[in-house]
């Protein structure tokens, strides 16, 4: 019998409707029971850290979601023609540098991509 994998299985996608709801619960209950869930689209990097379990498996879903959902928190409740799309750029490539940079210093070596 094969050893079973610790996953850490990170979901960026937020709960904005109904629908969203609807699909975040399916996701859920199609995950396996061994699998750790943290739900969340900003400092990431907090989560993958150097004392992980080099044997645990993170799994990142999904990085268009954390950036989309990024553009909407820093956008606020402005009209985005009066977005400061310059200030938001560089907010957004910290937090993906800062994610980089956790990924770099994790015991755990690889990307999967599908």
């Amino acid at each position: 019998m094969g050893t079973l994998h610790r996953f850490l299985y990170i979901a960026t996608s937020q709960i904005l409707d109904d629908e969203m709801a609807a699909r975040i619960e399916h996701h859920r209950q199609g995950r396996p029971e061994h699998w750790r869930t943290v739900e969340r689209w900003q400092h990431l990097d907090e989560l993958i850290h150097a004392d992980i379990n080099p044997n645990e498996v993170v799994l990142l879903e999904c990085v268009t979601t954390m950036v989309t959902n990024l553009l909407f928190d820093y956008g606020g409740d402005k009209d985005p023609d009066e977005w400061d799309y310059q200030a938001m750029e560089q907010a957004i490539n910290a937090e993906i540098q800062s994610l980089i940079a956790a990924c770099q210093r994790c015991p755990r070596k690889g990307c999967i991509s599908d």
